[in-house]
């Protein structure tokens, strides 16, 4: 079978993070993370979240699982950490692990709810 370079050069990573911040603030809305995710990754980045092939794969309004190219998995940690505001709140996220597999997200951390489906 005959794989194409694109595909060899595609190594998703799967960062687990947890948002904190006020109470009000959760849940957070799916559209309301993608929203953040993408303004300030124009910002951090200066082109968008599609260019960058990163994507909000799980949320559940406290914590999530975001899926990148491997070659961008500190940049999208640092993207992460930037977010300090959602819907006009502080917010801080804290990145909890990484992986090559949302099946090993799970296996280490089955105490994170959302994980499971």
């Amino acid at each position: 079978m005959v794989v194409s370079k694109m595909a060899r050069d595609f190594r998703p990573r799967y960062i687990l993070f947890r948002i904190s911040g006020e109470k009000s603030l959760f849940p957070i809305s799916r559209n309301s993370m993608i929203f953040s995710l993408r303004s300030y990754a124009e910002r951090f980045f200066s082109c968008s979240l599609k260019e960058k092939k990163i994507y909000l794969t799980r949320f559940d309004g406290w914590k999530g699982i975001v899926r990148c190219k491997h070659t961008e998995k500190q940049n999208t940690i640092n993207l992460l950490q930037s977010i300090t505001e959602i819907n006009g709140k502080s917010v801080v996220i804290q990145t909890i692990a990484t992986s090559g597999t949302i099946k090993s997200l799970v296996q280490k951390h089955d105490k994170e709810p959302m994980l499971s489906k």
